[in-house]
């Protein structure tokens, strides 16, 4: 999953329209830093990038032709994309720092979401997207860093992190997601309400002798009233994400049968230098 597609699922609460309305089921508007943790129990202080993740998805695939998004500090209109027609549109916009974001999607701006061209016609939605103000950052504590690095992942693998604090605990969720290396595929993930310390990853969920990119995030989300719009409430959310790599170690039958190898090996060079 790509670290803003993430944040979405950080933020979203599964919502269920009056499809007699429009058949919007849900949509959202996120923004915030991504960081990557390189070094064991040690916060990031500089963003690998800072990013707008904006996601609309209706009942049916012809329900739309175009979503667009307006306003704020944006130059026209920005399109949103739709995977060879399915029913979800999203809208991926990555910079480098918080001040390039914040000219382009504003915090405390006003925005408006348009569908058409589909079998529900034109509706729009006027968002206000809350004041900016971001949780704690979630990277790893203690061990936690070192641990991912080295997982045997027949055994559980704990996660300790900072808390994302009061506003993730008041007003989002705690999540850690994990996705392979390519950041393509999503593998696991699983939320909390409010702000956790400790996340885990089950025993068997992942392959032995890989690596993967893991993802802690906390959220501080605000429901946005769909009343007059698209009649289904969406979501705004400022969101901090950590990003940590995660290689699991080879089962232990495939470690021994290395370890008969290279015995057999060395063995054998002996015997050769003796002879």
């Amino acid at each position: 999953m790509k670290p803003a597609s993430l944040m979405a699922a950080l933020a979203c609460v599964v919502l269920t329209a009056d499809t007699a309305f429009g058949g919007v089921i849900q949509w959202l508007l996120v923004k915030g830093p991504l960081y990557a943790q390189t070094v064991n129990n040690t916060e990031p202080t500089t963003a690998d990038a800072w990013e707008m993740f904006a996601l609309l998805q209706t009942d049916n695939p012809g329900d739309a032709t175009s979503v667009t998004i307006t306003g704020g500090g944006i130059a026209g209109s920005m399109g949103f994309d739709n995977n060879g027609g399915s029913s979800m549109w999203e809208l991926d916009f990555e910079v480098a720092t918080q001040a390039e974001l914040n000219a382009t999607f504003p915090s405390s701006g006003s925005y408006i979401l348009t569908l058409d061209g589909g079998a529900l016609g034109q509706l729009t939605q006027a968002v206000t997207f809350g004041a900016e103000a971001y949780p704690d950052t979630p990277y790893l504590t203690g061990n936690s860093f070192l641990d991912a690095g080295n997982y045997d992942p027949s055994g559980d693998l704990t996660i300790n992190i900072n808390s994302p604090g009061l506003l993730t605990q008041n007003n989002g969720r705690t999540s850690l997601e994990i996705a392979d290396a390519s950041d393509e595929n999503d593998l696991f993930i699983v939320q909390h309400d409010g702000a956790v310390t400790t996340l885990t990853v089950p025993g068997g969920t992942l392959d032995p002798n890989l690596s993967f990119l893991g993802f802690t995030e906390g959220s501080n989300a605000m429901t946005v009233s769909g009343s007059g719009g698209f009649g289904v409430d969406g979501v705004s959310s400022h969101n901090v994400a950590i990003k940590f790599p995660i290689h699991t170690v080879p089962e232990p039958s495939t470690m021994l049968l290395c370890s008969a190898v290279m015995t057999a090996f060395i063995s054998r060079r002996r015997t050769r230098r003796g002879a």
